[in-house]
């Protein structure tokens, strides 16, 4: 089987590895100077630190501000704070260009009791600016549950690829133009699907990095796309979502030490519900925007991204949009009419 995989396995613009339809496992090194090659050609890796980090115990906060689990020192925060320099360097040298705040992931009682599903973070954030990377470090293992699970999108994409039914599909996933909705109310007012921006499910960056997206609930056709073009839309996106389900992804169980480092404009991540007893679980959690991405978010700065992902103690928080003004096809021309051309920016 690793010989038939093997023989499988493409390499894209001279240096990524993929699988069609497969998600391999991730590499592991212990050397933080390796990281960077590493998720470049193979979108994700584990970087495993238990080493330096051996004999602490994580502090675990049951809610905004309250410490809960453990009486040691914030070692994996720490740590956490200087992992983005140690894989890129520093912030405006060249790689990397910002960082978010340190946080944990959600580990409350809803948290707790529901499957994640496979997604990009920050997608409605910041659009096509999310961060190209993230990170998490696991600082306390629950004992039952709570694997992150991981799939390859290019694996997905150069699945319909070598597929002449569905080569289509790949060639349309990069030529179509589509809506990203939100129902936040920063944009819609009623709490229904709002447009917020415009964007393809496959582009390239200006470096000439793939950037994939799986929004499957979010995308739309334009409100200019003719009936054939919606129904073409609409089999596309199902087409889609039907090879990203049959990626079988790979689990990834991380224990206290290990960071898993992904690639946030090719795979997609999701986790498995878990347990706070007898062992909490507690991931630490930050973006990062490099060089090779899309720049940085609409109006914001490296001192902004580090300061707004975070309330006080810790506890994650998700941005309303910040994205260009956006202005849907035809508007121009309603506008003549009388209605308004382009939405406002998000409220901050």
């Amino acid at each position: 089987m690793a010989q038939q995989q093997q023989e499988q396995t493409l390499l894209l613009d001279g240096q990524v590895a993929v699988e069609p339809r497969v998600t391999p496992p991730p590499p592991v090194t212990t050397d933080p100077a390796q990281v960077k090659a590493l998720v470049e050609r193979h979108g994700l890796c584990i970087l495993d630190l238990a080493w330096e980090l051996g004999g602490e115990r994580a502090t675990v906060l049951t809610s905004a501000g309250e410490a809960g689990a453990g009486d040691g020192t914030d070692a994996f925060k720490e740590a956490a704070e200087t992992i983005p320099e140690r894989i890129f360097g520093e912030v405006g040298g060249g790689c990397l260009l910002a960082k978010s705040g340190s946080v944990l992931v959600p580990h409350d009682e809803v948290a707790q009791n529901r499957t994640s599903t496979l997604h990009c973070d920050a997608i409605v954030s910041y659009g096509e600016q999310r961060p190209d990377y993230l990170f998490l470090m696991c600082a306390s293992a629950s004992d039952h549950g709570g694997a992150n699970t991981l799939s390859d999108g290019l694996g997905a994409l150069e699945g319909l690829r070598s597929d002449p039914s569905t080569r289509w599909v790949a060639e349309r996933l990069e030529s179509t133009t589509l809506e990203l909705t939100t129902t936040h109310p920063a944009i819609s007012a009623d709490g229904s699907p709002a447009a917020y921006t415009a964007t393809r499910i496959i582009r390239r960056t200006p470096s000439g990095r793939r950037q994939v997206l799986h929004a499957a609930d979010n995308l739309k056709s334009l409100d200019t796309a003719s009936e054939e073009e919606q129904a073409l839309d609409a089999e596309m996106l199902a087409k889609w979502s039907e090879a990203i389900a049959q990626m079988e992804p790979q689990t990834v169980a991380l224990a206290p030490g290990e960071i898993l480092v992904v690639d946030n404009f090719r795979y997609f991540h999701g986790r498995e519900p878990f347990t706070m007893e007898p062992t909490p679980r507690a991931l630490w959690q930050k973006w990062m925007w490099t060089a090779t991405g899309q720049g940085l978010p609409f109006g914001q700065t490296p001192e902004s991204l580090a300061a707004e992902s975070t309330h006080a103690g810790g506890a994650r928080f998700n941005p309303a949009p910040r994205v260009k003004p956006y202005t849907p096809p035809g508007a121009v021309a309603a506008a003549g009419a009388g209605a308004t051309a382009a939405r406002p920016a998000a409220k901050i």
